[in-house]
């Protein structure tokens, strides 16, 4: 899992035990299965869908695609949102339907254990809806991400009996790189009054900042091609400066973290890393060296398996498109690497935040001379080591306020939200009260014009 035990400082294990014929959830620590830690946060995190649907939570972490899944399924898996629903006590499955006295799901294999069922507890609509790193909210996504939330919303209403038409949620926007932060939350969430509450941190003593720095290295080849030049310095550090990080430190390997723009540029600088790699290790016995790549061109448990094996150790390198940006905290980064500027100075925050944290790092940054943002970027350097400057510069040039009136945007939705009327109608019966007055033919006529 990306949780790590707050005592080892290692990944949680999550596996099933069966117990009374129904597999439960079991949460261990990877460094002993005798953790304390593990054994306390069990009792109030639940991992799994089955296990949230069979006793909600306070908190519910979800992405946006979890959202658009649960709103297009049956109502039986709603149960989260707010409908009132039935669980059985030996089993764990869920029924929406109250009429439900006996724990038996319909269909070609019988499903259920035929336990009596008892309603949920204190089951209600959220209160509060929070939305972190708000920033990459940008273009269509965001656009789209606007209309997820109406239809979130929606669907609250319809399938809680205890919530008004008018019923809306908290919204808590938060980010540390968002510029015009009122007229964002307006246009995103679709209200008029929006509170800003500013992030207040405690000044370090000037003996932490004396400790923890971050010395950027910029370049710019002339006669090399930027993969060489980028493969030439990694050979030069790990040759260099692995012995004397070893002897520091006390740790084995300097651990590297490169972040790409695209995905030819990751699967091409790994490969090329790992062949460059190789010579330095024949160069020095007893260097060990390895290289990884974490992009959407893997799947999220190869994504996952490589975050555990460089939190481990094991990798010494990885390649990164902006998956690795948000969402990991690695504490032991020696070097972050920007292999060509991103488009936004947000995203290089994002970057080179997961450096420095706890040591020293270096972060190296390359740039294109054949790139127009490269080439400006490394002229105008200050913009990127000075914090005064760099806020600046992204409240002036990163200010993006959603552009709901997207027509292509409004008519997926407009598709999408035809399959939660048609989950409301099929389960509940009473799809006009929940849709105003709108009806299927409504919703086809609208999708042809």
């Amino acid at each position: 899992l990306r949780i790590e035990c707050p005592v080892h400082s290692m990944p949680f294990k999550l596996s099933w035990n069966l117990r009374d014929q129904f597999y439960e959830e079991e949460l261990t620590c990877s460094a002993t299965p005798n953790c304390l830690a593990a054994s306390t946060i069990s009792r109030w995190l639940r991992l799994t869908r089955e296990a949230v649907c069979s006793n909600p939570l306070d908190i519910l972490i979800m992405s946006p695609d979890m959202i658009n899944t649960m709103l297009m399924e049956s109502a039986d898996n709603h149960t989260v949102l707010g409908r009132p629903a039935k669980v059985c006590p030996n089993c764990g499955l869920t029924y929406a339907n109250q009429r439900k006295q006996i724990c038996r799901k319909p269909g070609q294999v019988q499903v259920g254990c035929g336990t009596r069922l008892t309603s949920l507890r204190d089951l209600c609509g959220p209160c509060i809806i929070i939305l972190d790193d708000v920033h990459i909210m940008r273009g269509n996504f965001g656009n789209q991400a606007h209309f997820v939330m109406k239809r979130l919303e929606q669907a609250i209403r319809a399938y809680s009996r205890q919530l008004g038409p008018k019923w809306r949620p908290l919204y808590v926007l938060a980010s540390a790189t968002l510029g015009y932060v009122k007229e964002f939350a307006k246009e995103f969430v679709g209200i008029s009054e929006v509170d800003q509450v500013d992030a207040e941190y405690e000044s370090p003593s000037s003996t932490e900042i004396s400790k923890l720095r971050r010395y950027y290295v910029f370049i710019m080849p002339k006669a090399y091609a930027l993969q060489a030049t980028a493969i030439k310095s990694f050979r030069r550090l790990y040759e260099q400066f692995q012995a004397r990080y070893q002897a520091s430190l006390g740790q084995d390997e300097l651990r590297s973290l490169i972040f790409v723009n695209t995905l030819p540029e990751s699967n091409e600088l790994a490969d090329a890393l790992r062949r460059g790699l190789r010579i330095a290790r024949r160069a020095a016995k007893d260097l060990r060296i390895e290289v990884g790549g974490h992009s959407t061109d893997f799947g999220p448990g190869e994504r996952a398996r490589a975050e555990r094996r460089m939190s481990r150790g094991e990798l010494n390198v990885l390649v990164a498109t902006r998956t690795l940006e948000v969402g990991v905290d690695y504490k032991l980064i020696d070097i972050v690497a920007i292999y060509r500027m991103p488009y936004y100075l947000s995203d290089l925050v994002q970057r080179v935040g997961r450096a420095g944290r706890e040591r020293d790092a270096l972060v190296l940054m390359f740039f294109s001379p054949d790139h127009p943002t490269d080439y400006f970027f490394y002229r105008n350097y200050k913009l990127i080591v000075d914090d005064e400057l760099r806020s600046e510069a992204m409240m002036r040039l990163e200010a993006w306020i959603p552009y709901t009136d997207n027509e292509e945007v409004k008519w997926r939705s407009l598709l999408r939200t035809v399959f939660d009327y048609l989950c409301v109608a099929a389960s509940m019966g009473r799809e006009g009260r929940f849709f105003g007055d709108s009806t299927p033919n409504n919703f086809v006529d609208a999708l042809r014009s």
